[in-house]
């Protein structure tokens, strides 16, 4: 037997090509970060796969587990984010502990992971590709689609096996399966066979048919969207909503022809997608869903053509965004929105009455400014969730209309004069008639605000 050591070809970027077989036996993190590596054969006779081996080989598109596995080691394939497929075989793998990250991260920066599940395959490990954690937007995997192959006779799928894998659009369900798939939040689709009866979702919400022709609603992809069409019964005549599930804009950095007659964004539509620089929401979009922008990193601007209601959970995690324009009318901020990010500044609008905990966590300096468009008083009746200081103790500025004329304080409520080195402010009508005061706080690079008076 060969035996491979701690770290034996950690970061060997010219290495591209691996085999492995059942007489090479593993340390931790064998190939680890070699981001060299398109191409690993695991030969039918390994029944071990070592702990952290591939982790970080960011250059794989496949990873097929073989019949003869049984042990895979926790961090396997950790942050191989170009992952586009998954072909799992094994037929007898040992489930995995509830705390793993072996698949974790996994198609992060492609349009997602297939999963196919071999017909050989008679269970699905508990916790397969479960990633268990705090911080669960950052080490979900990117999964998309799962399969169970044509003659499937797989008969469990374990306890979380797919468990807030929140990507998750289609599934298709062999005969006699028994499990489920929990915490899929963007599942819309479920093909199973007619004695599948033992499966179960956690989400009651969506279509479960025995065949693709039964299907009332509509998944397709429209210019460079994946949209899912619900009608109101099955005559199709009329549509009751309309929801963007997916981006696949290949390369594309302006995001700005969304269909006008998207009526709902749905969670984690744009996640990991680390190229879209600028996104236009259309007015008839009235909430901005959980994860929705989680991970866009090269997310700079966000365009909304006119209110919205809320902000969800993660909608903004460890994106690129920098500064923000909360538009009026949103009442709720989720828990870790704008967790993670480089935010410097913000404008608030007086709608706001709740703030998750932890929306401004672990990066948001609002070092520039929070221009909040209200009074103390207002700002004091909001709901603020725990660790939330790097908002609560942000410079912030309360601007509000007294009479006709804006006010503008700070939070200890003593008024900031107007002037060159504060602020300007300009005022003019809109096209309902309404007074708008314009202000270019100039400590802030020109920082504009707008405030419209009621």
């Amino acid at each position: 037997p060969i035996s491979l050591g701690y770290y034996s070809f950690a970061s060997c970027d010219k290495l591209n090509n691996v085999t492995i077989s059942s007489n090479i036996t593993f340390d931790k993190y064998v190939f680890t970060d070699c981001a060299g590596i398109t191409n690993i054969n695991i030969l039918d006779d390994v029944e071990t796969i070592g702990y952290g081996a591939f982790c970080m080989c960011e250059g794989l598109s496949s990873i097929t587990i073989p019949e003869g596995v049984t042990n895979i080691g926790n961090y396997a394939f950790s942050g191989c984010t170009g992952v586009e497929e998954v072909n799992f075989n094994a037929i007898n793998c040992n489930d995995f502990e509830r705390v793993n990250s072996v698949f974790s991260r996994i198609g992060q920066k492609t349009k997602g992971v297939v999963v196919n599940i071999g017909e050989n395959v008679r269970s699905l490990p508990n916790y397969l590709f479960d990633p268990y954690h705090i911080d669960i937007p950052y080490y979900t995997p990117n999964i998309k689609i799962v399969n169970f192959e044509e003659g499937s006779v797989c008969e469990r799928v374990g306890a979380n096996a797919f468990g807030y894998c929140t990507g998750i659009i289609s599934i298709t369900i062999p005969e006699g399966v028994k499990g489920g798939f929990s915490s899929c939040a963007k599942l819309v689709r479920v093909i199973k066979a007619s004695n599948s009866n033992g499966f179960t979702l956690s989400n009651p919400g969506f279509e479960i048919k025995n065949s693709e022709e039964e299907f009332v609603n509509d998944l397709d992809i429209v210019g460079d969207y994946l949209v899912y069409t619900v009608y109101t019964d099955d005559t199709k005549t009329t549509i009751k909503n309309k929801y963007l599930m997916g981006f696949a804009g290949e390369g594309k950095e302006v995001v700005d022809d969304i269909p006008s007659d998207i009526t709902d964004i749905y969670q984690y539509a744009f996640a990991y997608n680390t190229i879209i620089k600028s996104v236009t929401i259309p007015s008839a979009i009235k909430a901005i869903p959980a994860g929705v922008f989680c991970k866009c990193t090269n997310l700079n601007e966000v365009i909304f053509k006119d209110s919205i209601n809320s902000i969800g959970a993660y909608a903004f995690y460890r994106s690129g965004i920098k500064t923000f324009v909360i538009p009026e009318g949103v009442t709720n901020i989720g828990e870790r929105a704008f967790y993670g990010i480089g935010l410097k500044s913000m404008t608030m609008p007086a709608s706001v009455v709740n703030i998750g905990g932890a929306a401004f966590d672990n990066g948001p300096t609002l070092k520039e400014g929070l221009y909040y468009l209200g009074t103390n008083e207002q700002w004091q009746s909001i709901t603020i969730g725990y660790t939330n200081t790097n908002l609560t103790n942000a410079t912030r500025y309360h601007i509000y209309f007294e009479g006709d004329v804006v006010k503008v304080m700070d939070k200890d409520g003593v008024a900031v004069a107007e002037g060159e080195s504060t602020y300007s402010v300009d005022y003019s009508t809109n096209g309902e008639g309404k007074t708008v005061a314009a202000l270019t706080f100039h400590n802030n690079s020109d920082y504009k605000v707008e405030l419209v008076k009621d």
